[in-house]
């Protein structure tokens, strides 16, 4: 079952990606390992404040959300926020668009050095 997405996002059948989305994770994918898609999932890391903040205005991450034992990005992105003279940033992963889970979800946070 494909998922319904809002006409806003930009998702043609069948693909992994959304366009919109893709843009503002692209600097972050972290490639140390694979920089395609694997399982449905990519990874990044080094997502700054700015980056968290957009993802929630435009839909892809819900701060309510969370992952197994986490925080929710709510509480991830307050920390950011708390700590911003640290350059903490967060690294998580994205599910892709032909998934049903499709969604952003922070796992962690970095210290930026």
């Amino acid at each position: 079952m494909t998922p319904n997405f809002p006409d806003t996002w930009g998702v043609k059948a069948g693909t992994d990606e959304i366009p919109e989305r893709e843009q503002i994770l692209a600097p972050y994918i972290d490639t140390t390992y694979y920089s395609k898609w694997f399982g449905g999932t990519r990874s990044f890391k080094k997502l700054p404040i700015s980056k968290v903040e957009l993802l929630i205005k435009k839909g892809y991450l819900h701060k309510g959300d969370a992952q197994n034992e986490s925080p929710t990005a709510g509480e991830f992105l307050d920390f950011m926020k708390k700590w911003k003279k640290y350059n903490v940033t967060s690294h998580g992963y994205e599910v892709s668009a032909a998934r049903e889970d499709c969604r952003v979800s922070i796992e962690w946070k970095e210290k930026t050095w």
